[in-house]
């Protein structure tokens, strides 16, 4: 699930992941995209877990509370 379209969304402060790994969409999507690609794109994934392939691949909770709170400020 983890794509390179999520990858850029991350980046760009659009989504972050919780403690849980689940996706946490920015409230301003809401009122900022198109409802279509809100549907399309946001929707199913808000909540969601990430795919993690293995142990080795989860991110550091450090980082993601640090993206979250600092960055992300959803």
């Amino acid at each position: 699930m983890w794509s390179e379209f999520h990858k850029a969304t991350f980046d760009d402060r659009l989504i972050a992941l919780d403690e849980k790994l689940r996706v946490v969409l920015r409230k301003h999507l809401k009122i900022s995209f198109p409802h279509s690609t809100l549907e399309q794109d946001f929707v199913p994934i808000e909540n969601q877990p990430i795919d993690s392939p293995d142990k080795l691949a989860e991110p550091a909770p450090e980082l993601l509370r640090y993206h979250r709170q600092e960055i992300f400020q959803g």
